[in-house]
């Protein structure tokens, strides 16, 4: 485990004994705590995948969601790999759920715990556990989509691979999981763990192991390989100008349209308090609440 790592698993650490925000990313969010806004129902806490592995999953939905099926949103969040559950972005699933939407809030193994191939059977086996619950809450089995920020943005490209492509699965040890993801929504996304770049350099030995010398395999799951882009849905991208991460969205917006690969892009040019991910960070903003309304307006559009 290289230093910088060592580091931010050491200042997790701290963070949890003195219940304070992330010292390794400078990033404004909104407390979590509010009470569930009286127009949603909640189930939480619903296990899923090896027990040894103690992941649950939120629900929230709404509670006069009426006769017709619901589209179904599977948050996946961030953290640096580092930190983070299902109970990080409460708020924001609480608000995406106001749209008309049943949303599950998951959660993975962190890099403490899991490898990229970890990671990825956890989010897979997530949605499994979503396609065999989604109908009690109202959900759709033919429209559900994942939405993610940051470091989840990764795991889900290849999880969204994953559910149609026999490779993928093999490629990450990942089974599958019984639904098709109709929509990816990528906030704020750290999308190139594969490259030796500014994330590659702090992740991509404890992600990969002995396999990030396996050059066949590195490019196979290149985030720019058009056989893997083949594989997944319309994608749509949010970022600003003030998020740190803002230069993966955008060259992965320049390779969606390299391949002709169905995308929106939603690029927030002003403003220095729309920091990364904060749609989801800060889902009380006016800007967060137009991201989340033109999500769901283009849930709809897309076929």
């Amino acid at each position: 485990m290289n230093v910088v790592l060592k580091n931010l698993l050491n200042n997790e650490e701290s963070r949890k004994d003195n219940n304070s925000s992330p010292p390794f990313m400078r990033i404004r969010a909104e407390k979590q705590d509010r009470p569930l806004p009286w127009d949603l129902l909640e189930q939480q806490d619903i296990p899923y995948g090896d027990p040894s592995n103690e992941l649950m999953a939120n629900v929230v939905y709404p509670r006069n969601g009426g006769a017709k099926r619901l589209p179904v949103i599977v948050f996946v969040h961030g953290g640096a790999l580092v930190t983070g559950d299902r109970n990080s972005d409460r708020v924001f699933c609480q608000e995406l759920a106001r749209h008309g939407l049943v949303v599950y809030s998951i959660e993975y193994r962190l890099i403490d715990r899991a490898d990229a191939f970890g990671m990825i059977s956890d989010v897979c086996a997530a949605l499994a556990m979503v396609g065999v619950t989604l109908s009690h809450f109202g959900g759709d089995p033919h429209d559900v989509s994942i939405c993610a920020e940051s470091a989840g943005a990764f795991l889900s490209i290849y999880a969204a691979a994953a559910g149609v492509s026999e490779r993928i699965r093999t490629l990450f040890g990942c089974r599958d999981y019984g639904i098709r993801i109709s929509h990816l929504i990528l906030i704020s996304g750290m999308i190139y763990t594969n490259k030796v770049n500014k994330v590659g350099l702090v992740f991509r030995k404890q992600l990969y192991e002995d396999k990030r010398k396996d050059r066949d395999f590195m490019a196979q799951i290149a985030p720019d390989n058009p056989q893997l882009l083949f594989l997944l849905p319309p994608i749509f991208l949010i970022s600003s100008r003030a998020d740190f991460l803002r230069s993966d969205t955008l060259k992965y917006r320049d390779v969606l349209d390299k391949y002709g690969h169905e995308y929106k892009l939603m690029y927030f040019d002003e403003g220095k308090e729309l920091t990364h991910a904060f749609p989801a960070l800060l889902p009380s903003l006016p800007e967060s609440m137009r991201a989340m309304d033109e999500i769901c307006r283009w849930l709809c559009q897309v076929e």
